[in-house]
């Protein structure tokens, strides 16, 4: 690529900097990747504590971030569940080693898939279920 401009020493600097940025993007890229997978795993194992009250978990984007949708046993409204997605939420949101990480957080009663597609993302799902 060659580009071409009046004042060289201006575009040394802006080049410099987009090198920066791209740099910090890929150290950012592979920290990101530990924590995504840390989280993965504190979701699974957070699905596997509430089993009796939860049937599965979604994860997938909507309005730019990413979105855990617990999908409750019973098709009532459980408050304990409630609950405990709230100290999950919190949980996430103060640790430190999940920093980059944003999510936000839904419980659904039992639902038809039909239903659950109105809250989804269809290119960006994954669907946790009990081990």
């Amino acid at each position: 690529m060659r580009v071409l401009g009046k004042d060289q020493k201006r575009f040394e600097i802006q080049k410099d900097y987009a090198i920066r940025i791209l740099q910090v993007a890929s150290d950012n890229k592979e920290r990101f990747d530990k924590q995504f997978s840390l989280f993965m795993q504190l979701i699974q194992e957070w699905l596997n504590d509430n089993q009796s009250i939860v049937s599965r978990c979604v994860l997938t984007i909507r309005d730019s971030r990413m979105l855990l949708i617990a999908i409750a046993v019973d098709p009532e409204v459980n408050d304990d569940l409630e609950d405990s997605m709230s100290r999950l939420d919190l949980a996430m949101f103060r640790d430190s080693a999940l920093d980059m990480i944003r999510v936000n957080t839904l419980v659904l009663p039992d639902v038809s898939s039909d239903s659950l597609q109105a809250f989804v993302d269809d290119r960006v799902l994954l669907v946790f279920g009990h081990k």
